[in-house]
């Protein structure tokens, strides 16, 4: 489990799996390059989460997408609604 994915479970009563599922999304839209830590998380995520290459945030639970929301509000970057 990421720190991420360890957050979401936290702080919102997600399950491992919605919580991994969100932070890969987020991790993989939200990362600064293979040299920051968000990669790394994400990197790190992959050797135990590997979802579908089909998998988006389109498709994903609405519980999936809140917490992806979430995240969005935390780092103060735009949900996947104002996107």
């Amino acid at each position: 489990m990421t720190r991420t994915g360890a957050y979401l479970m936290r702080e919102y009563g997600a399950d491992e799996f919605d919580a991994s599922e969100a932070a890969y999304l987020w991790l993989s839209h939200h990362h600064y390059g293979q040299a920051s830590d968000e990669y790394r998380e994400l990197c790190g995520l992959m050797r135990t989460f590997r979802p579908s290459p089909m998998r988006t945030l389109s498709n994903a639970s609405p519980d999936v997408q809140d917490l992806y929301d979430a995240l969005c509000e935390r780092a103060d970057c735009p949900s996947h609604e104002d996107a």
